[in-house]
């Protein structure tokens, strides 16, 4: 596995998108878990999706696994994730109005 395939912190592994099967001492699950509840509550009211800002643990898992243009984030500039909850909760991500990008997209040549 290369190591944007286990969490930086814990060595989980990555299971998709920006969720990592974290050991349960490792700093960056309960940012995670707290993050899914409220996202969660907040598609409670018939949303399919919506956009906020990236929480800290997301831009550390977004440079983790490589995502391109993290080094360009700026209070100007922010990481934003399209947040989509069909079965599982799936997160885009983009910085600035540049194109969204997918963590489970085959991004090599």
């Amino acid at each position: 596995m290369t190591s944007g395939e286990l969490c930086p912190s814990c060595s989980g592994e990555r299971l998709y998108n920006l969720t990592f099967k974290h050991d349960g001492a490792c700093p960056l699950l309960l940012p995670e878990d707290s993050t899914q509840a409220a996202d969660h509550d907040r598609l409670l009211g018939n949303r399919s999706s919506f956009v906020r800002e990236a929480t800290d643990t997301e831009r550390t898992l977004a440079a983790w696994i490589g995502m391109p243009d993290i080094d360009r984030v700026t209070i100007d500039n922010p990481l934003t994730v399209k947040v989509d909850w069909v079965g599982t909760r799936r997160r885009l991500l983009r910085v600035g109005g540049r194109p969204w990008f997918d963590p489970d997209a085959d991004t090599s040549p």
